[in-house]
């Protein structure tokens, strides 16, 4: 009998319920998508609404033969409740949520009181039938209609559109994520949603980042640029340039070492694509690759491509904003992707449009995978892509500043390795410690960075038809791809010679560059002017900020006085804040900077309203003014000097250009003009014309000899010098360019610290060029032998890797992994359980002494109803491994479906006393009891199971049965009105008791409809 509270508990329940016609009609309006996809799906089968014992609605779940219950049966808000309480909100920040369950999570965060306006709530469900029940038991129509409460879960591509179009909410606070326990129950249908999430979220995040911390050096190098990026060409002349040809994408992840050196042999037969950061390893094996590809905005990455300037045949292709020193002196070429600007119609939007844009990501393996994608070429090749940490994050032989390893505990931390660096080989950070599926089964660690790059990838293979292989052969797996052997890839699908004449025949300058020069330079004058403005506003709100903060200190002065001082000020400020926001607006050198200051003043701590009579208030309100005032004006005075300085510097050249250029003076600015602006090799043209014009000018063969140089022109410098001596009487000029040459020289046989590393691509690269020169020095041939016996011994050492995990113990290992992955996928995905079958069968013989195969083959011939071979196999599995209660318990469920019925219990019965695990079979035990009349039998596992799953209105009703059968009748109706107090009106129960008569009936059960 139920308590008067339960009752009227019961009734305000059954008020709450009807909600469904209401909230979905909203979503009709809202979002017809989500509406449709909830109205279209059927009911969850393994979820159920049923009554706790107070009344309140609560979800029981199930799993097969286990269950549980989502809610406390006594409270079921006390736990929703509680997990809402943990939450530190911020305002316009979000919570997502895992799992609707039955709507008491998000009515839990809509009722927390310190929840502001602009709180974002977004629920990941995949199963639509679940949000049903929610939406029944909850009026949520405000709220879908508001987009304060957002459901996800449709897929991927669904939920990453939906955080994505969040990325403000991300950027201004930290992310809460609260979970339904019951998903724990069901890890396939919420994990990967929950993953994607995860990996979306840090997507947002790095790239939050990168623009909140490198806005100014983004901007600027973007400006800085102008002067070599303009005259170059874009990444649109590489249209379909490959269209059907293999291209190799070479990244510099620690498994590049294993098959680096076979790149050789592909070099002809496919176009290769590479990071700048591998460029030199390439170039010391022996590879030459047809692109290399740069995005990073800091000046490290300069030092990648140190020594290399000159490979005068390898163009370089980076995005508009990269490092600007890199883009200048880079000799090989370069083809310039462009950035798109907010407004569309902003003059250096129309000018990378022009040149082309393509996805840059978040990383340059991005780049480079955007570039082959825009060539044409199919199929797509990785190769040291491995987005996770092995012992290190890099190939060792990539130079490297710092690098990612595991310590002994398998914590992945970043470490100095610099020599020359004061901290050299100490800790300096934690990296994280994050799992993905890898390349040959296993998890393996990644970290935050890395999890980013291969989302997107993930992100971007889910839309694109084509062939994708992942010949890393390590790291993480890469869904979309197919994984084989660089080695096996170079022979099937490399086979062709590509023709590369096209490219190798283009002039490094755009054929339009002079004209686009003519265009953008009047357009920077006009955008310095607006900066020097938003200076000038900035500078002068910073000024009655002051004067703001000064009056609230004055006795005497309120702020609340309509015509007061403080007032006045306030206006002022108010029009030169305004004024300065606008024109910083107009320019992205200037916006961008200020990007995280915006961020910043978003947060819940400094974004109030004004309140004339808080002083709180009018202090955080002029705090807020002063971070972006402050900001603004830094951005627009440093925009300023670049500005002024790529101004400059396209004003010089274009007099230069256009003037005669007939005197020794006019050809010596033109080509330091030239110089200036990157192009080393027009500028050494211009040195030799004005040397064979000019042939007694000093200065001349001087600039001359400098450019050859810096080119490493090494004979030209020989010619110069000789020219310096006889022509001046004091050779000091002279005899430091000879002396400059010799350091230049020196340096490249300089390598004793990276042998003591253990490092040879450097050295090789160094040593080959100092031999173009001397090619009979005997410390170069010694130190070339040197470093070549590192290499050779390198190749020994991985091709002996390679051939373990092709042929020996590694390769069987692999093998049983794709076959277990493959037995799973065509079982769970096509439900093809005979190709399973053969997968596990073959799996079995790999490794006999292994359970995992031999149970799924044993699992699989049981659903194929194979019932002979099945009792056979685990017969064996369970004498082979006799300890394992798993296997005595299947095996007694194969003896039942056998018709052997008393051997199949006493397994069973076995398998019980040694786990606990088996317990949700208790009902189904108890019904084997009850049919053979051991009654007694029969109500131990009824009870045994109740005292674990007390919400099972089901097994209520067995015991009620078996107490009847028993003659306990007044038992029986206690057992069978628990079960109405759970599931009111449940047909089974409510005929028993009326078949007990109504001297032993209950009171009915309220009913929730």
């Amino acid at each position: 009998m139920r308590s008067t509270e339960q009752k009227k508990s019961s009734a305000d329940s059954r008020n709450k319920i009807g909600f469904l016609e209401k909230n979905l009609e909203v979503l009709r309006q809202k979002v017809p998508e989500t509406a449709k996809w909830l109205e279209s799906a059927p009911d969850p089968g393994w979820a159920e609404m049923i009554s706790s014992f107070n009344g309140e609605p609560n979800l029981r779940i199930r799993l097969g033969a286990s269950q549980s219950i989502a809610y406390d049966l006594e409270d079921p808000l006390s736990v929703p409740t509680n997990k809402v309480q943990s939450i530190d909100p911020f305002k316009q920040n979000m919570t997502l949520i895992l799992g609707m369950g039955l709507g008491y999570i998000p009515q839990a965060v809509l009722n927390k009181q310190t929840f502001e306006k602009g709180h974002r709530i977004v629920v990941i469900e995949p199963n639509p039938g679940i949000i049903r029940l929610a939406l029944e038991v909850h009026d949520f129509s405000e709220h879908l209609e508001s987009h304060t409460l957002i459901l996800a879960g449709q897929g991927f591509p669904e939920l990453s559109q939906i955080l994505i179009a969040h990325e403000p909410f991300v950027a201004r606070g930290d992310i809460q994520m609260v979970v339904e326990d019951y998903t724990e129950s069901r890890p396939d249908d919420y994990l990967p949603l929950a993953e994607h999430a995860r990996r979306v979220l840090n997507q947002l995040k790095s790239n939050q980042a990168t623009v909140s911390e490198k806005g100014s050096e983004i901007a600027f190098n973007e400006i800085i640029g102008l002067p070599f990026t303009v005259r170059a060409r874009g990444i649109r002349d590489l249209h379909n340039m490959f269209r059907g040809v293999p291209a190799i994408l070479v990244s510099t992840g620690p498994s590049l070492g294993k098959n680096i050196h076979l790149l050789k042999k592909a070099q002809d037969r496919a176009v290769i694509i590479a990071t700048a950061q591998a460029f030199r390893s390439l170039l010391a094996y022996g590879v030459k690759p047809d692109f290399i590809c740069t995005i990073d905005f800091g000046a490290n990455n300069r030092t990648h491509l140190d020594g290399l300037m000159n490979s005068l045949d390898v163009p370089l292709v980076s995005l508009c904003r990269a490092q600007s020193d890199l883009m200048r002196d880079y000799q090989g070429g370069l083809f310039v992707n462009g950035a798109a600007h907010p407004n569309h119609n902003h003059y250096l939007h129309r000018l990378w449009e022009h040149k082309g844009i393509i996805q840059s990501g978040n990383s340059v393996a991005h780049l480079a995978f955007s570039v082959a994608l825009l060539t044409g070429a199919d199929p797509l090749i990785w190769v040291g892509q491995d987005l996770a940490v092995s012992d290190t994050t890099h190939f060792d032989q990539v130079e490297q500043n710092s690098r990612i390893e595991k310590t002994s505990t398998g914590q992945a931390v970043r470490r100095k390795i610099d020599p020359k660096s004061n901290n050299y080989n100490q800790i300096i950070g934690s990296a994280g410690n994050l799992f993905v599926p890898g390349y040959y089964g296993k998890q393996v660690p990644t970290m935050p960075g890395l999890l980013s790059f291969l989302t997107l990838f993930e992100q971007l293979l889910e839309h694109l038809q084509g062939r994708f292989i992942n010949a890393t052969e390590g790291g993480a797996r890469i869904k979309g791809t197919e994984q084989m052997p660089l080695e096996e890839v170079i022979e099937t699908v490399c086979t062709e010679p590509v023709d590369k004449s096209r490219l190798r025949n283009m002039g490094p300058v755009a054929g339009d560059g002079e004209t686009l020069i003519d265009q953008v330079l009047p357009l920077l004058r006009e955008e310095y002017k607006v900066i020097e403005e938003t200076r000038k506003q900035a500078k002068r709100g910073l000024a009655t900020n002051r004067g703001l903060a000064n009056l609230l200190d004055r006795p005497g002065v309120e702020p609340d006085t309509p015509h007061g001082p403080f007032a006045a000020i306030l206006g002022k400020n108010a029009a030169y804040s305004n004024a300065a926001r606008d024109l910083a607006r107009r320019v992205t050198a200037v916006s961008l900077p200020i990007h995280g200051q915006q961020n910043q003043i978003m947060r819940r701590d400094l974004d109030v309203k004004y309140k004339a009579d808080d002083e709180n208030s009018i202090l955080t309100r002029i705090k807020r003014n002063r971070i972006i005032l402050e900001k603004t004006y830094e951005a627009s005075r440093q925009a300023k000097e670049h500005y002024s300085s790529t101004i400059g510097i396209l004003e010089r050249y274009t007099a230069c250009r256009d003037a005669g250029n007939n005197t020794a003076e006019e050809l010596l600015e033109y080509g330091q003009i030239l110089a200036e602006m990157g192009d080393l090799r027009a500028a050494a043209e211009t040195y030799r014309k004005a040397t064979k014009m000019f042939p007694e000018s000093a200065e001349a063969w001087e600039r001359r000899g400098r450019t050859a140089l810096l080119r490493d022109k090494f004979q030209e410098v020989e010619e110069a010098v000789e020219n310096l001596l006889a022509l001046v009487p004091e050779p000091g000029s002279a005899l430091k360019l000879k002396d400059d040459y010799e350091d230049a020289l020196s340096a490249l046989l300089d390598n004793e610290a990276d042998f003591e590393l253990g490092i040879f691509v450097r050295p090789l690269v160094n040593i080959r060029t100092f031999m173009k020169i001397r090619p009979n020095d005997a410390v170069a041939l010694a130190q070339l032998a040197r470093a070549e016996k590192m290499m050779a011994a390198k190749i020994e050492e991985m091709d002996q890797l390679r051939a373990e995990m092709t042929h020996g113990q590694g390769a069987k290992e692999y093998r049983y992994r794709g076959l277990m992955a493959e037995s799973k996928r065509l079982g769970r995905e096509e439900n093809d359980l005979r190709g399973a079958l053969a997968c596990l069968e073959e799996a079995s013989e790999l490794f006999p002494d292994s359970p995992e195969a031999r149970w799924g083959y044993a699992t699989t011939l049981h659903h194929l109803k194979r019932m002979p071979e099945a009792l056979i196999a685990y017969e064996k599995l369970v004498a082979d491994f006799p300890e394992n209660p798993r296997f005595i318990f299947e095996h007694g469920l194969v003896l039942l479906h056998s018709g052997r019925t008393l051997e199949g219990v006493n397994r069973i019965d076995e398998a019980m006393r040694k786990s606990d695990r088996f317990d949700s079979y208790l009902p189904k035990l108890g019904d084997l009891y009850f049919d053979n009349q051991y009654y007694d039998r029969a109500l131990n596992s009824y009870n045994k199971f109740l005292n674990k799953f007390k919400a099972d209105y089901q097994t209520w009703t067995r015991k009620g049965n078996c107490l009847f059968k028993m003659g306990r009748y007044n038992q029986a109706v206690k057992s069978y009105q628990k079960a109405l107090d759970l599931k009111p009106g449940f047909e089974p129960a409510l005929s028993r008791l009326a078949m007990l008569g109504p001297n032993r009936a209950a009171e009915p059960a309220d009913t929730l409809h």
